[in-house]
């Protein structure tokens, strides 16, 4: 078992990963998103047997400054999904991801989720920022310092 980068020989194996295990996620095009993610080297798989069982994906923003209209050196890593196959769900696969993004080198971590898994993403050291309405569900934004 173990973490690597997905390549674009994954990409459908992580689309349907993403199809299967994210009932109301916000890609409209998971195959579009999945490949933008993966040629960025942001997207992270977990394979077992050589059989993709988990993946996740983030993006990292600069926090633009509002006077000079320029990128500051503070970054943010999104966490945008994280995925496990059901049948390996409860085997602590999403908590080894979940070390793996948290070790990216950056100032801030966030995520948006629901509010369901708030408790989760505590034992991590996150804490609620922020709710919002998505696809008509009430959502909330979480955040860590690095």
């Amino acid at each position: 078992m173990g973490l690597r980068i997905a390549t674009k020989k994954d990409l459908k194996t992580v689309t349907d990963l993403y199809k299967l295990t994210i009932k109301d996620g916000y890609f409209k095009f998971p195959s579009v998103n999945m490949n933008r993610h993966i040629s960025r080297k942001q997207a992270v798989v977990f394979e077992h047997d050589k059989k993709i069982i988990g993946c996740f994906i983030w993006q990292i923003n600069k926090i633009l400054n509002p006077i000079t209209m320029k990128r500051g050196k503070n970054t943010t890593a999104w966490l945008e999904q994280i995925m496990v196959l059901p049948e390996y769900q409860g085997r602590g696969i999403g908590c080894d991801m979940m070390k793996k993004y948290l070790s990216i080198k950056v100032t801030e971590f966030r995520l948006v989720c629901n509010e369901s898994l708030i408790g989760y993403y505590e034992q991590y050291g996150f804490e609620v920022v922020d709710t919002i309405i998505s696809d008509k569900k009430q959502k909330v934004i979480m955040s860590r310092t690095a």
